[in-house]
């Protein structure tokens, strides 16, 4: 099993559980990434695919599979990135559309193709 949590001091971390840590062993860490310049304050996760959403206006994807940083882009809404998801249609596992909240209230529908998302549709 495998936990990824965001912080209020703008890293990312991962952790490999396992029944030994379930039953008081410490989890491994495999991931500490400085994702954002403040808080992280939502995260989704899809298959592999973890994203991120930062008090800094950006959400940020990561690879777990590869342990790789596709890097990051800006919200097209003013203020901090409060919510993202990632979806993905029935028998699927790979994400086709990332949805990201702004704390202003608007929502921006991005379509996922390879490493970037496309330019979004704003509601």
């Amino acid at each position: 099993m495998t936990l990824v949590a965001g912080s209020y001091e703008r890293f990312l971390f991962g952790y490999h559980l396992s029944n030994a840590s379930l039953e008081g062993s410490p989890p491994k860490n495999f991931l500490t990434y400085p994702a954002h310049q403040g808080p992280v304050r939502s995260m989704a996760c899809c298959g592999a695919l973890v994203v991120s959403g930062g008090s800094d206006d950006t959400f940020h994807t990561f690879d777990l599979s590869q342990s790789r940083d596709l890097g990051s882009q800006a919200n097209p809404a003013q203020g901090a990135v409060t919510a993202v998801a990632l979806f993905a249609p029935p028998g699927r596992v790979s994400p086709q559309h990332l949805l990201t909240g702004a704390a202003g209230g608007e929502i921006a529908v991005w379509a996922r193709s390879g490493r970037r998302a496309s330019q979004p549709w704003t509601l």
